[in-house]
């Protein structure tokens, strides 16, 4: 589980400014910068608001203390074994975690946005900020293989493959987590249809279904892992 120094803030609007195009996405940042942050802002879709993210890296609390993401230290199964995800890493010396949903939040952001970003400021109504949710810090599986072997979505006897999240779960900072899954899914049709073919099968076997598992399994990879690495690296602030 890879955690990645960068953290949100989500709000929501219930209208759309009229200035921006409903089917458009902006990306809004400060003139300043040492804020080191940007905002995305995308209507929401039958025109019934707008979502409203904050990204900022660790860099950032230096600055914006407040901004402290919450740690979450629930532990997730996986293979019967407790993973912890730490997001509490890395620390920001001297700097505690607040209640994201305290009022102490919304008057931050309110004083944060008139300041650095006052044409934002100016068509947003003021319970967008009320709203405001402090999101952990972005993570990833990344998946690895033993010493002389690759990664692969599917078990030896093909049995079981991986698509989507499951195989690729990767941080949202280029938008291309969905994206990847259904051109997974696709991949993983074409290998079954291919192999059919190769077989002169009208129906699928087991045994075909199977094979095309593996196969998809370990060429897909090559595709997905360094996507992923690419979108973790943006969560990183570029110096």
């Amino acid at each position: 589980m890879v955690t990645c120094p960068s953290s949100a803030v989500h709000m929501t609007m219930n209208y759309v400014p009229k200035i921006w195009k409903p089917n458009g996405m902006y990306i809004i940042k400060p003139s300043n910068d040492e804020c080191k942050f940007y905002i995305i802002a995308s209507p929401l879709p039958d025109n019934c608001g707008v979502s409203i993210s904050m990204i900022y890296y660790d860099e950032t609390l230096e600055k914006y203390p407040w901004l402290v993401p919450p740690i979450d230290t629930k532990p997730t199964k996986i293979n019967g074994e407790d993973w912890i995800n730490d997001s509490s890493s890395p620390v920001v010396e001297g700097v505690k975690n607040i209640d994201s949903t305290s009022t102490k939040l919304a008057d931050h952001l309110k004083q944060l946005f008139e300041k650095e970003l006052p044409a934002l400021y100016a068509v947003l109504d003021g319970s967008v900020f009320d709203s405001a949710v402090v999101k952990r810090r972005v993570t990833w599986l990344q998946m690895e293989a033993e010493e002389g072997e690759e990664v692969t979505y599917s078990t030896e006897d093909g049995c079981i493959s991986l698509i989507g999240d499951a195989a690729h779960a990767m941080t949202p900072s280029m938008g291309e987590g969905g994206n990847t899954a259904l051109e997974s899914a696709v991949k993983l049709v074409d290998a079954v249809v291919s192999t059919m073919k190769e077989k002169d099968e009208t129906s699928c076997t087991t045994s075909t279904m199977s094979l095309a598992f593996m196969r998809y399994g370990s060429s897909r990879p090559k595709d997905c892992i360094s996507l992923q690495k690419l979108s973790a690296s943006r969560n990183v602030l570029k110096k």
